[in-house]
């Protein structure tokens, strides 16, 4: 290593920590530009790439760039002040994880409370339903609006807000998203499907957004 790549490393908290990774990860390291390819072998097999530049992770995968803060499941932070314009009074937030909209219950994947029960709430009872990155899980997708739409009162809101299907690492199959994500939401099949279960369609972005991500917002008629 030449005494420039070494102070690249030192100097750089990142590169720092995955130069102690290299000897128990066969890893493949270039340097380019100032741009650092720390893939190992089993993310190139997959055709997946890291890569490291001015201390920030990228990801590479089907010719498409990503930073790395789009694996980290806290989608809701970029559209939260959105939906807080819609989502007012009683409501949920189904599939949050770790980051509930501030003012909902929130809902993941617990045995008697979950996307396909909600047994604690009366149907007609709830202002609103928020849910984001959650509705690409499910296989029994139309099923699971169904019952969030007859929780809601008439005029309720239901705000969707999910990954677009340009992003190629949240496609089924994909190396980072695996077998969890079922299949790829649009913002043309939800909205068809909102229609279907008797909503009116308030507002839709299509996107990507800057999450790579896409809304609908509707309310039961």
């Amino acid at each position: 290593m030449t005494i420039s790549r070494l102070k690249m490393f030192l100097t750089d908290p990142e590169l720092l920590k995955f130069f102690f990774l290299l000897r128990f990860y066969r890893v493949i390291t270039k340097f380019s530009d100032k741009v650092v390819d720390l893939s190992t072998t089993a993310m190139l097999e997959q055709g997946l790439q890291r890569l490291v530049k001015d201390g920030a992770i990228y990801y590479v995968y089907k010719g498409q760039t990503y930073g790395e803060e789009m694996a980290q499941g806290h989608a809701m932070w970029n559209i939260r002040e959105k939906a807080l314009k819609f989502c007012k009074g009683k409501g949920l937030d189904i599939g949050c994880n770790k980051w509930p909209l501030d003012c909902a219950h929130p809902v993941d994947n617990d045995p008697g409370e979950n996307a396909y029960v909600l047994d604690k709430w009366d149907d007609g009872s709830l202002d609103f339903v928020f849910s984001s990155h959650c509705l690409e899980h499910l296989e029994k997708w139309r099923d699971a609006l169904a019952l969030w739409s007859r929780k809601l009162k008439k005029g309720g809101i239901l705000f969707l807000y999910l990954p677009h299907e340009s992003m190629t690492l949240w496609e089924p199959g994909s190396p980072w998203v695996g077998n969890d994500h079922v299949w790829s939401p649009t913002a043309k099949v939800v909205s068809a499907c909102l229609k279907e279960l008797g909503m009116d369609i308030v507002e839709v972005d299509e996107g990507p957004d800057n999450f790579h991500s896409f809304h609908v917002v509707a309310t039961k008629a």
